[in-house]
């Protein structure tokens, strides 16, 4: 929160009122005699106080949606409305999901509390210092990124540094949201899904080499290079093995279920969407999913969940509980969900649908992302 502080006004700054023994009251002016002034102190003034804050780092959450070739970061910033966007605001902004839209130009959508303030592009500077539109997978998930408002926009003021001659440097593998487990030899039991670093297994190379676990094993130390639970990650190579879907949830204004409309985005994994129903390739997946209220109508306390579910609506999985005891004509919520999809046994379709108690006439925007493991 940021609070803008303004200096009290009045008529009669030092006039008191005195009530004596007997209740009759009389009013005086005083004026302070403080004698030889050793140190006037600083001024306890509205303008002191707004220069303190100026100069403070915000640390913010935000949801994240994906509109055709942009990607827009929301966050929530309590009192800036009265401050308005200023030369020099520094924010700490959560990544919840790399920028992957288009070729990355990302978006940051400023609001206090419900009120859209302003939506404002996020730059970086080139080697020449110019401001350059950020480029795709930049914004590292699971990060916080730095950036600073100047000339307009928010330039992004501290960019991990990535080897340019790598293109599998462990940064830029972890960008796609898949988690590191470390050193392969050194483990008992790997987990699915996680990257790990098999440099030490490489006799005669000194490069780093990391391998995707598929199925979660044991791992006996000494054994050789990685078996076929085991592939080689590259960043291209995963990659291509992430799809992502964007859309909508629709409420109508007399029900409180919406179905998902989506998209597929890139079109990588051969999955479709019909009717809302996505259909994906055979195959074992890691999907995750997140929706964002944006407006709506609440007529009394209200919970939301987001689920999975097959089309015979078969539940695959549940967001946490999201929800308010208030009543108010607008409010927004997150939620997420995710699970492991393997088609031999749960199917080649899905459909996501909210479910909320008194959530109605609103609209969510959302994005999934789905994993492809094998």
């Amino acid at each position: 929160m940021i609070k803008k502080f303004i200096d009290r006004s009045v008529q009669y700054a030092n006039k008191f009122l005195f009530t004596q023994d007997d209740d009759t009251t009389f009013t005086a002016t005083i004026e302070a005699q403080p004698g030889t002034i050793s140190q006037a102190g600083t001024a306890l003034e509205a303008a002191n106080f707004n220069a303190i804050q100026k100069n403070c780092v915000y640390s913010l959450t935000s949801t994240y949606e994906a509109l055709t070739d942009y990607n827009y970061y929301t966050v929530d910033l309590t009192g800036i409305e009265d401050f308005g966007l200023f030369e020099g605001l520094k924010l700490q902004v959560y990544i919840p999901a790399v920028n992957s839209a288009g070729t990355g130009r990302s978006f940051l959508k400023i609001y206090d509390e419900d009120t859209l303030v302003d939506t404002v592009e996020v730059y970086k500077k080139d080697s020449d210092g110019l401001n350059t539109a950020l480029e795709s997978y930049e914004l590292c998930i699971g990060k916080y990124a730095e950036l600073q408002y100047t000339g307009g926009v928010f330039i992004l003021t501290k960019l991990p540094s990535l080897p340019e001659q790598n293109e599998d440097n462990i940064e830029k593998l972890l960008r796609l949201g898949y988690t590191f487990g470390g050193n392969l030899s050194e483990q008992e039991t790997v987990v699915s899904n996680y990257i790990y670093n098999a440099y030490d297994l490489e006799e005669d190379s000194a490069d780093h080499v990391y391998y995707l676990c598929n199925t979660g094993k044991s791992w006996t130390l000494g054994d050789d290079n990685p078996d076929s639970d085991f592939e080689e990650a590259t960043y291209r190579a995963l990659l291509d093995k992430v799809e992502t879907l964007s859309g909508a949830i629709l409420y109508n204004p007399s029900n409180t279920t919406g179905l998902a409309s989506l998209s597929v985005l890139y079109n990588k994994l051969g999955v479709t969407i019909d009717s809302g129903v996505v259909t994906l390739p055979a195959g074992k997946y890691y999907i995750e999913a997140v929706a964002r209220t944006d407006k709506g109508s609440l007529v009394s306390a209200w919970s939301t969940y987001l689920y999975a579910r097959k089309p015979d609506d078969t539940n695959l999985a549940v967001s946490n509980h999201a929800g308010h005891n208030q009543t108010t004509t607008i409010t927004r919520q997150t939620h997420t969900v995710n699970w492991y999809h393997d088609t031999s046994t749960k199917g080649t379709d899905f459909k996501l649908v909210v479910d909320s108690t008194t959530w109605t006439g609103g609209e969510e925007y959302g994005q999934v992302k789905i994993t492809k493991l094998a």
